[in-house]
């Protein structure tokens, strides 16, 4: 039954709702060798031992080094403690696709940098990530302006740069001008910024940067608390988010500007996407459960929220219970832990209406690792409702009625994608 579903779901369209990756023209002219794909595994190598800095910079540090001998040389004594896990086993799966390599040793590392080459070549999206894999169009990360490449991507503007205020001659730069002198006309700037995004195609809204610096305990503050901290910010050139007491003036100024982006989204349908779970600087500040004054003040809003949480899903899933304005989002998770996606997966199917989930997002960043990353999530909706059915939950025909939603028709129907079909219909086949 497993087998019949995921034949019948490689017919189904994908709608990937995150990705960082680079765009195709950039691809082609890029130089990559074999730590380029390596994604999240630099993660677990800094874990295991890996000399890099504090929090994600082993996921870069792997990328560093004179030459390729140089660079595995580094990584080799630690490989034997990371290859099985999850974020290897789907290294190694893209190997396995793409190159024919099962495992990384002194000889592959050299045959996988060499052969990244035979892929940069004009249509490689197309028929990979479209004809191949079935994907409609990827959520892309971005500013404000038009997305490039809308035959592959649409846009989500991530914002929190503007809201942080932790960089406020980057805010200047992004605003077009000094910042003005009271919260008032900033909150009227940011505005505009948003109301140009939707108009530019943007489909969304994202949270990533701030979300990974505070608790998403977003509140209402009174105004004068609100302009004080707005001044303070203005003074800055930049300000550290490690430094706890700076970051408590910033929050009063940080928990206005959010709550008015939440405000001016739900004006326009733009829905909110929200990292969450692991991966935050102080991990106990990514549970999920600080956002709920946000989702009692904006009802209108829609917050999709990223990762399942992980790992904090039984209290995503008591959110997810508890508003309707709440979306899960598996961007991520299938590539944390398989097993965990599929147990809370099947959990979330009995106690959540079905249109409240999104089962694919790839939040990598080569177009390998995507298709690779959409096996597995195949995989995994396959699985649970192949149980689903044994159990006598379903048939076979609504099981696959089912993964459409979660990987196409729940997106597509909870995003702006009208922004995007306004702004890049005309010689286009976007809504085919």
């Amino acid at each position: 039954m497993q087998q019949e579903l995921l034949e019948r779901l490689a017919r189904v369209p994908v709608v990937d709702t995150h990705e960082h990756m680079t765009m195709e023209a950039d691809f082609l002219a890029g130089s990559y060798d074999f730590t380029n794909l390596m994604d999240y595994v630099g993660l677990d190598l800094g874990l295991a031992g890996f000399p890099a800095g504090p929090w994600g910079d082993a996921q870069m540090a792997v990328q560093k080094g004179d030459s390729i001998d140089e660079k595995w040389q580094h990584i080799k004594p630690l490989w034997p403690h990371v290859r099985t896990g999850a974020y290897a086993r789907h290294y190694r799966r893209t190997l396995q696709r793409f190159f024919g390599v099962d495992d990384l040793d002194d000889r592959s590392v050299h045959e996988v940098s060499a052969r990244i080459a035979d892929y940069q070549r004009p249509g490689v999206y197309d028929e990979w990530l479209h004809d191949r894999y079935g994907i409609r169009t990827m959520l892309q990360v971005g500013d404000h302006h038009p997305v490039a490449e809308p035959q592959h991507f649409a846009q989500v503007f991530c914002f929190d740069a503007l809201t942080g205020g932790y960089w406020p001659v980057w805010m200047r730069e992004a605003l077009g001008g000094d910042l003005p002198p009271h919260f008032p006309e900033f909150r009227q700037r940011l505005f505009r910024r948003i109301e140009a995004a939707a108009a530019n195609g943007a489909v969304g809204l994202k949270i990533g940067w701030t979300a990974r610096t505070r608790p998403l305990d977003f509140v209402d503050q009174p105004p004068d608390a609100v302009q004080e901290s707005y001044a303070f910010m203005r003074q800055q050139t930049e300000v550290d988010w490690q430094d706890a007491a700076l970051c408590a003036r910033l929050k009063p100024f940080q928990d206005a500007a959010f709550w008015a982006v939440f405000e001016k989204a739900g004006e326009l349908g733009l829905p909110i996407q929200i990292h969450s779970g692991l991966e935050f600087m102080q991990p106990w500040d990514g549970r999920p459960a600080t956002l709920i004054p946000s989702l009692v003040r904006f009802p209108d809003t829609k917050f999709a929220i990223f990762h399942g949480s992980y790992p904090h899903m039984a209290e995503l899933t008591g959110l997810a219970k508890s508003f309707h304005n709440v979306y899960l989002d598996l961007a991520w998770f299938h590539l944390l832990s398989e097993h965990q996606a599929r147990a809370w997966l099947a959990e979330w199917l009995d106690v959540l209406p079905h249109n409240k989930l999104f089962a694919f997002g790839g939040d990598v960043f080569l177009f390998f690792s995507i298709c690779t990353h959409l096996e597995i999530a195949r995989e995994n909706v396959a699985a649970v409702l192949a149980d689903r059915i044994a159990r006598g939950l379903c048939d076979i025909d609504e099981a696959e009625h089912t993964a459409r939603l979660l990987l196409h028709d729940n997106p597509w129907n909870t995003f702006a994608f009208e922004n995007w079909l306004e702004k890049h219909r005309e010689g286009s086949d976007l809504e085919s």
